[in-house]
């Protein structure tokens, strides 16, 4: 049980979090998939939802639950395993997730993706959500931050 995760808690809870954290909420994704011989098929969703979880309780804000499946279809290929939904299905999935909180009374929600091929959907959804409901959304992929902090690490002087 995790005091932040809105499946460990109760709907009474889950308004004094959102109130509390002035409407912010995180919310998780990534994708189920191969990765090459080594690695488990749920790198991508552990990543995301440890980065979530981590940045919540930071922040002290509430997250939802993982959505483990995203946009995939490059990796069915000879990857028994791999779990993907089509693009189309994804936007729609992810906007009624993102539609439901909102309709609940939170207007700042952060995408946190965990997986590249979920990018264009991302971008499609983040659109939609600020045109149909004036909420701010934001999206933030994981792998463009971990190549930043690289690129900075290598790219400046170590006292920067």
């Amino acid at each position: 049980m995790n005091r932040l995760s809105l499946q460990d808690i109760s709907w009474v809870e889950a308004k004094r979090l959102r109130d509390e954290s002035g409407g912010v909420v995180l919310v998780p994704f990534a994708a189920i998939e191969g990765h090459g011989h080594h690695c488990p098929l749920g790198t991508d969703s552990w990543m995301a939802q440890a980065v979530t979880q981590r940045a919540a309780e930071k922040a002290n804000v509430p997250f939802a639950p993982l959505i483990a499946a995203g946009v995939s279809p490059q990796h069915l290929e000879g990857r028994p395993g791999t779990l993907t939904v089509r693009e189309h299905i994804f936007i729609e999935y992810l906007r009624d997730v993102c539609r439901s909180l909102i309709s609940n009374g939170w207007t700042k929600l952060v995408l946190v993706n965990g997986h590249e091929g979920n990018i264009p959907a991302v971008w499609n959804v983040l659109r939609r959500i600020k045109y149909e409901t004036g909420a701010l959304a934001i999206g933030l992929d994981i792998g463009v931050l971990m190549k930043t902090a690289v690129d900075d690490r290598i790219e400046n002087p170590p006292e920067e």
